[in-house]
Formats: C-alpha cells, sequence, structure tokens
C-alpha cells in the first residue's frame, strides 16, 4: 500500500468532530486491515458524541477517537499468523471479540463478556480499519455492502428479540422507530408474529415501520400507546414489549402494555441520569418478566443468513461522504434521517 495516510473522522471533544488525516493502521499479528466501504452512525455513537458515560460496557475513549462499529468492507492486509482470511475477501465485523473463558461466555452469555476484545486503533469511520481476526466475518455474495453494514445493529436487535421469548402468534409492541426498533419489527415478522404495534414520534420513522412489518402504527404524541395496545388485542395487552427509544415515557408505555404474564424487553440506551420508577405491586400482580438486552452474542453469521430476506433496504435513509459527518448526527438526532452510512470507497 503506497498511501501512508487516511481520512477519519475523530471526536476531539463531546460536540467536537473533526475530519482528520492520520496515519494508516496497520495490521499486528493475528490482525487484518480493512478497506471500509461503508460504515454506519449508531445511537451509541450519539451517545459518545453528546459525552455520556456509560460505564464498562460502553467505555469512553480517549480523545481524539476514531469512532464508529457498525462496517462493511474489503480485507486489505494480513498480519502474522492469519490464515481464514484473505486480501480481496469483502467483510464484515463484530466489534467485540469475546474471549470464551470467564464465566459469562462459560453461561452462555458472551455478550457480558469481562475480557472483550474491542478496536485497538480505532474506529470505523475511517478509509481503513484494523481490527482481530476473530472479529471478521466473510459478506455472502448475494449481499450488499450497504446492508451488510447494517449486521451489527442486527445482531443487538436478534439477540433481544431472542431473550423476549418472542413465539410464533405473539402480540407485539414496539415503543421507537429508530433502526433498532424497525429491525425489531422485522423479526418479529418474520419470527410469525401475530399482531405488531409500534410506536414513533416521527411520521417518516412511522411510514418505515408500516414498510418494515408493523401492522399498526402509534403517534405517542397524539395517542395513549398502551389504550391503542389493549384495544387491539381485546383487552388483553401485548405478549411482549420491546423498548428501543430508551426515554422513560416509553418504556412506561411498554409495562402498561404488557398482558399478564407478559414480556418487557428493554433495548433502548437511557440518558444514565434518567431513573425508572416501577409500580412494584403491578409487576407482582402481573407477573411480568421485565428484561434487558445488550450488544449480540455470537450470532454475526444468523444476521448474515437473515439479513436479505428482512426487508432493511428502506432503514437506510441517507448516504452521506465523511465530510458531512456534523450534518449526519443532527439528521439523526433530530430524527429526520434513521440509518445514515457513509460512503467511503468506491465498489
Amino acid at each position: 500500500m503506497a498511501e501512508t495516510s487516511m481520512t477519519a473522522v475523530r471526536l476531539h471533544a463531546p460536540g467536537s468532530l473533526q475530519v482528520d488525516r492520520v496515519p494508516i493502521p496497520r495490521p499486528g499479528p493475528g490482525e487484518v486491515q480493512i478497506q471500509v466501504m461503508h460504515t454506519g452512525i449508531c445511537g451509541t455513537d450519539l451517545h459518545l458524541y453528546d459525552g455520556w458515560q456509560m460505564g464498562s460496557m460502553v467505555t469512553f475513549p480517549p480523545m481524539p477517537a476514531i469512532i464508529g462499529h457498525e462496517v462493511s468492507g474489503i480485507v486489505s492486509e494480513l498480519g502474522q499468523a492469519v490464515s481464514r482470511l484473505k486480501i480481496g475477501d469483502r467483510v464484515t465485523v463484530q466489534p467485540q471479540v469475546y474471549c470464551g473463558d470467564c464465566i459469562h461466555c462459560q453461561r452462555g452469555n458472551p455478550n457480558l463478556c469481562t475480557n472483550k476484545i474491542k478496536f485497538k486503533q480505532g474506529g470505523s469511520w475511517a478509509d481503513w480499519l484494523v481490527v482481530n481476526e476473530r472479529a471478521v466475518y466473510i459478506i455472502p455474495d448475494h449481499l450488499s455492502f450497504e446492508l451488510a453494514a447494517m449486521s451489527e445493529p442486527l445482531g443487538c436487535a436478534l439477540r433481544a428479540v431472542e431473550r423476549s421469548g418472542l413465539c410464533p402468534g405473539d402480540n407485539v409492541f414496539v415503543a421507537g422507530g429508530g433502526t433498532i426498533g424497525l429491525m425489531l419489527i422485522a423479526l418479529a415478522r418474520r419470527l410469525g408474529a401475530n399482531l405488531i404495534l409500534a410506536s414513533e414520534p416521527h411520521a417518516s420513522r412511522r411510514s418505515l415501520a408500516l414498510a418494515v412489518g408493523a401492522n399498526i402504527v402509534i403517534d405517542p404524541a397524539n395517542e395513549d400507546p398502551a389504550t391503542v395496545v389493549i384495544q387491539a388485542t381485546n383487552g388483553v395487552g401485548a405478549d411482549v414489549s420491546l423498548e428501543a427509544a430508551g426515554m422513560v415515557a416509553s418504556t412506561s408505555d411498554c409495562l402498561a402494555s404488557a398482558r399478564a404474564g407478559g414480556r418487557v424487553m428493554l433495548v433502548g440506551l437511557s440518558e444514565p441520569s434518567q431513573l425508572l420508577s416501577i409500580n412494584q405491586l403491578d409487576v407482582v400482580f402481573r407477573e411480568l418478566d421485565i428484561l434487558g438486552s445488550i450488544l449480540q452474542a455470537n450470532n454475526m453469521e444468523s444476521v448474515l443468513r437473515l439479513l436479505p430476506s428482512l426487508g432493511l433496504e428502506p432503514i437506510i435513509t441517507h448516504h452521506l461522504p465523511f465530510s458531512d459527518a456534523e450534518s449526519g448526527i443532527q439528521l439523526c438526532k433530530s430524527g429526520e434521517a434513521t440509518k445514515i452510512l457513509f460512503d467511503v470507497h468506491e465498489h
């Protein structure tokens, strides 16, 4: 590779993004360099931009930091002892590599791994990215780079759906119509849900919810979501309620919409200072299961098989260059955009 420097979007401080020229990272032993084709803006990237301190699960990197972790690309250089991949492979990345040895990995919760390996030389908002070989997955020939760049968030959504125990024939309520919420809807439809209701304040995202499989959409500014869900289910409520907005109000809607004996799955990341008030008597009397889900759990191969059949193409609402990174952040924060992909290299 003749080039020695690359373009990267770096977070210099909360609220301060800059497009910089930085050295191209080189792979060490067991590592792979990837030429980035597409990389997405995730809700976690927005939280880092806003300066959220989210603890050990989502650590705040030293500044200036190349952020981003949703990516598709082409293997461009191999470190020593890499044998599973070759230059030219079309690939995507699971951002965390789990150790396999800690108590969480041993008990089937690798996403809670206490020794996971993350990106060591910066994230994916750059021309090139270096990752551990174990983080890399081959993109099937029939899958586009654009869809493959959404494999990581779909893995998170799939983990949440699996933990929720969603079954064919279930009535499902999803609060939040961002990327994860829309993926939850698509997965619920694919798994054979009976009735899917979605609550989302932005009209464009309500339209996307219908496009990916919702039967009924609710504007929480003008309707009470729990009332709509209970009426639509003949007074019973949702078998599974999935919260994907990270808001106290939408979590309360999920709790109120759940049927007796129902499951409430919390997926959205709330601002750290937000505290949820729960009526314990109500939870006990209705025997509600309240669960949480974070990251993905070694499900990337399943994700890559599912991606082509879920009809998620409409979720990608904007394609931008790195030079418009700040605009992309603001489009996401306003709700005007859903999934933004940075187009990095021609393909």
